[in-house]
């Protein structure tokens, strides 16, 4: 190839100003159709979140009023979570500030989640919330060093299955932290009346709820905000 077909191929390789002032703009103006339509999604997904509390943790026993004499997991972790005030505005905004954290942590560290995601991973991540549930308000286990370890495994379970970053294990863990402390406050009389192993069950079984609903909505905001250009690491 000699000097003037060289020369020509660079030129025609070479965005215009004008070209690329306008791609920028396309890609902002792209930016922030996405961050506007991710909004009302984000804030539904917490509204529905907490309207299914009724049907998946059954709050209340249709057989006793007492707390530790029936479903007593279920019992405890739902009337906690349908006792904290504000719950439905707190559920909306807790999940659209996850989701808009985890796109905005991405960008800044430059480091997106290590497992590729996608809509099949992120049926497979709604499996995994779906199974702590489960576990959470059927499984029985027999000695509470037991509950703890299995409880600690599966923070490190989920976070390697579905996410793998620094940032993201440091911000889930610090966002179910806060969500836990809220649900405490709020209710403080009605923990201390109630049994030590319900307490005991609580402080083991409710941040590792929170902890997987976390990175469900980090698997969701990646797929809804993910950049075309990201590919796995």
């Amino acid at each position: 190839m000699n000097r003037n077909s060289m020369y020509k191929s660079h030129q025609k390789s070479r965005k215009l100003p004008s070209q690329a002032i306008s791609s920028r703009y396309e890609n902002n103006y792209s930016s922030l159709i996405s961050y506007i339509l991710c909004v009302p999604i984000f804030l539904l997904i917490g509204y529905l979140s907490v309207s299914s509390i009724p049907i998946l943790h059954d709050p209340s026993s249709p057989n006793s009023s007492n707390p530790s004499s029936h479903l007593n997991q279920s019992n405890i972790i739902g009337r906690a979570l349908i006792r904290t005030k504000h719950i439905k505005p707190l559920s909306c905004l807790y999940t659209a500030v996850l989701g808009f954290s985890y796109h905005f942590l991405d960008v800044y560290y430059s480091s997106y989640s290590r497992v590729l995601i996608s809509f099949s991973n992120l049926l497979r991540c709604f499996g995994g919330f779906i199974g702590v549930n489960y576990l959470v308000f059927k499984a029985e286990f027999p000695s509470y060093d037991r509950l703890a370890i299995i409880s600690i495994s599966l923070y490190f379970i989920i976070w390697v299955a579905f996410d793998r970053s620094i940032h993201g294990l440091l911000f889930s863990y610090s966002s179910t932290m806060v969500a836990t402390w809220i649900v405490y406050c709020s209710n403080v009389n009605f923990l201390s009346s109630s049994d030590p192993k319900d307490q005991y069950i609580l402080m083991f079984h409710l941040p590792l709820l929170l902890f997987s609903y976390v990175i469900l909505i980090s698997a969701i905001s990646r797929i809804l905000l993910r950049p075309t250009s990201q590919t796995a690491n």
